[in-house]
């Protein structure tokens, strides 16, 4: 019996070694790749290190912040909700939605897609874009109450999509360093659930640093395989397909949806068959021109963002194919 109790206690002791061994090898690896990421995109400073393992920030409260207007401010360039433009004009309002590129990023208020587009049509267009996120940000919107009360009903929606929207629906934030944690569905049975932002297990699998690193790893094979291509596309496709129900369902009127690939995409084909085959209106790059719009002419010094010029060349152009297709 004393012998029993001895090797127990042994068992004990080894078990909670090996928790301790494991639990600061994961501090270490956690801590060593918080400040590679700061080091490699230029944050790293004493300010940003107090934050390592600070809350993250909830991705359903900050959408909800981004669009309160009271969180608004004249400077334009603060990542703050876009006012709609061309209330003045009494035509049926135009509704943009999508990521930094649809947003304007680093541009003033007069200098972004739809401003432009709303002053060339003589139509209200409201932006209802987030920088840095994508096509779930957009569903999300169309479920919630607020987003009825201040964007009227709209007979036109588009869309600016990007190559990045696809690892974006993974929920994979863009930094291993970043604060926030990105919005995620499950898609299951053709319907989305919501992950449970407010469980703690959640929270730990989406915010800690190397398991993060780990699934960063496994969405960039995970999208570089050809056969993952049907799947991926389908659930973009859904996103689409039911955000245009929501509108309709809320709005009762039918929409005409617009996908405009700004820049080239993977599984671009594929997706494009797919939407079109679903009646939604796919406008691509090559559509309008065949300038390059990659080039330091028409990006930012970012090398990332299109510039006023981009949307001077675009949106006229982009007016033009709307009005072939009898759309505007």
């Amino acid at each position: 019996m004393y012998n029993n109790s001895i090797q127990f206690k042994k068992i004990i002791l080894i078990i909670l070694f090996n928790i301790i061994v494991i639990s600061i090898l994961w501090f270490i690896s956690d801590f060593c790749l918080y400040v590679t990421s700061l080091k490699i995109h230029n944050k790293l400073s004493i300010k940003n290190l107090k934050n390592f393992y600070s809350k993250p920030y909830n991705p359903i409260n900050s959408i909800d912040y981004f669009f309160d207007l009271k969180n608004n401010t004249d400077d334009e360039n603060q990542f703050k909700t876009r006012l709609p433009v061309g209330l003045m004009y009494k035509s049926s309002p135009i509704l943009v939605f999508g990521c930094s590129f649809a947003y304007g990023t680093y541009l003033n208020y007069n200098q972004i897609f739809s401003y432009k587009l709303a002053n060339q049509i003589n139509k209200p267009v409201f932006n209802r874009a987030i920088p840095g996120r994508g096509i779930q940000q957009m569903y999300y919107q169309t479920t919630t109450d607020e987003f009825y009360k201040s964007v009227p009903p709209c007979n036109t929606i588009i869309y600016i999509l990007i190559s990045d929207h696809f690892r974006r629906m993974s929920g994979e934030s863009f930094l291993i360093s970043d604060r926030v944690i990105y919005l995620h569905y499950k898609y299951k049975n053709k319907s989305f659930i919501i992950d449970n932002f407010n469980n703690p297990f959640v929270i730990f699998y989406k915010y800690n640093y190397t398991l993060e690193s780990i699934r960063k790893i496994y969405n960039y094979f995970y999208l570089k395989n050809n056969k993952n291509a049907d799947k991926i596309t389908d659930e973009a496709l859904a996103y689409f397909i039911q955000t245009r129900e929501n509108l309709q369902n809320h709005w009762h009127n039918k929409i005409n949806f617009v996908v405009y690939f700004y820049k080239s995409y993977i599984f671009e084909d594929i997706l494009i068959h797919k939407l079109r085959n679903n009646n939604f209106i796919v406008i691509t790059k090559n559509d309008l021109t065949n300038e390059n719009m990659l080039s330091k002419k028409y990006q930012l010094s970012d090398n990332i963002h299109p510039n006023e010029a981009a949307w001077d060349l675009l949106t006229p152009l982009f007016v033009d194919k709307m009005k072939e297709m009898n759309i505007f």
